[in-house]
């Protein structure tokens, strides 16, 4: 419990000014800098004059002359996760968004969305984090922020998450991905097909594993619904669910993973169950881990182009906040990395469509 002395006025701060108007720190710096100020709307102007009266703050000129009028800062948001620390894709979108803000003199935060960060807006994260603008990456709907009236006005960009209309966002181009995996398994000679598709909740996983499922379907592969499966992006996940799908038969002769923990946990189940890779089981993983590399076989994967994606959202990011307009939309390329992990069975077949079984 915190002590309070009642007799000794506590100073407003300028989060206090943006609580009681509803606005973020940054906002209230822009209205109170008249170099900034026409970029506020003028009743948000109003309101946040009311509330610097009514409260009597008084501004600190030394911290906004250091500041600009803003934070210099921007924060990078994670959904809840137990995988953070085996995850190659978090690591690389940490390490790339601090050198895209380190180059335009701006710091960067990183948050994981917990619990008490159910059900608030995203107005409501920028004030609470002091900064001027949010990336959200890999944000899947279960863990979707309320975003203010008009999202398109705020400064939030959505990488590789499920952005709402209207929203700036950056992706790879999960849906090419998934149709790339499908093409390489059937030049591969390969029909008996399965995916362990990621998150039921994430876009990411959605889209991959519609592109993939779509490109088989339109060659007239015969798709098996329990080769199909969701799971976690972890390595005890994906062993857990290569378990169970691999221990019946028929077996598919090729899985696409959605990420590479997945197809590492993959690996591990093979290895228990006497199945070899490739020769009895083709792998193709996502995201180009460090670790697959080295793995034996080395594993067939998907690079994104992280680096680019994080100065895309950043580049965004500055420029809602300098014109006060629009966010747009960034679909990035993938890249397939061939290794040691998928066998050719036989040449190349013609599929002719035939109909086929709808898997869920």
């Amino acid at each position: 419990m915190r002590a309070t002395n009642h007799s000794v006025k506590e100073a407003v701060s300028i989060r206090d000014v943006a609580t009681a108007a509803r606005v973020s720190p940054a906002t209230v710096s822009r209205a109170l800098n008249s170099e900034l100020a026409h970029l506020v709307n003028p009743a948000t102007r109003a309101r946040i004059l009311r509330v610097v009266a009514a409260r009597n703050y008084q501004p600190n000129p030394f911290a906004r002359a250091l500041g600009g009028g803003s934070s210099k800062s921007f924060a990078l948001v994670f959904p809840p996760t137990t995988h953070f620390i085996e995850s190659a894709y978090d690591t690389h979108v940490i390490v790339h968004t601090v050198a895209a803000v380190h180059d335009i003199g701006y710091d960067l935060k990183v948050h994981f969305l917990g619990d008490d960060d159910a059900g608030k807006t995203t107005d409501a994260l920028l004030r609470q984090l002091a900064v001027d603008g949010l990336i959200l990456a890999g944000v899947p709907r279960a863990c979707r922020l309320v975003l203010p009236p008009v999202p398109a006005a705020s400064p939030v960009v959505f990488l590789n998450s499920d952005a709402p209309p209207g929203a700036g966002s950056v992706d790879a181009d999960n849906l090419d991905a998934g149709r790339q995996a499908a093409a390489h398994l059937l030049q591969h000679g390969h029909t008996a097909l399965g995916m362990l598709c990621g998150r039921r909740d994430s876009r990411n996983a959605i889209d991959r594993t519609h592109g993939y499922r779509r490109h088989l379907r339109a060659c007239g592969v015969r798709l098996q619904p329990h080769w199909f499966a969701h799971c976690d992006y972890g390595i005890r996940e994906g062993h857990a669910a290569a378990g169970a799908l691999l221990a019946r038969t028929p077996r598919p002769t090729a899985l696409f993973c959605a990420s590479d923990e997945i197809a590492l946990g993959v690996l591990q189940a093979c290895h228990e169950l006497h199945l070899r890779c490739p020769h009895d089981l083709s792998l193709i993983g996502f995201d180009n881990a460090l670790a697959v590399q080295h793995t034996t076989p080395a594993l067939t994967t998907f690079e994104q182009p992280i680096a680019d994606m994080t100065r895309a959202a950043v580049a965004m990011l500055q420029e809602s906040i300098r014109t006060h307009t629009p966010a747009t939309h960034v679909l990035c390329p993938v890249r397939l990395i061939e290794r040691d992990s998928v066998r050719r069975l036989r040449a190349a077949a013609r599929h002719a469509a035939r109909p086929t079984v709808p898997v869920p």
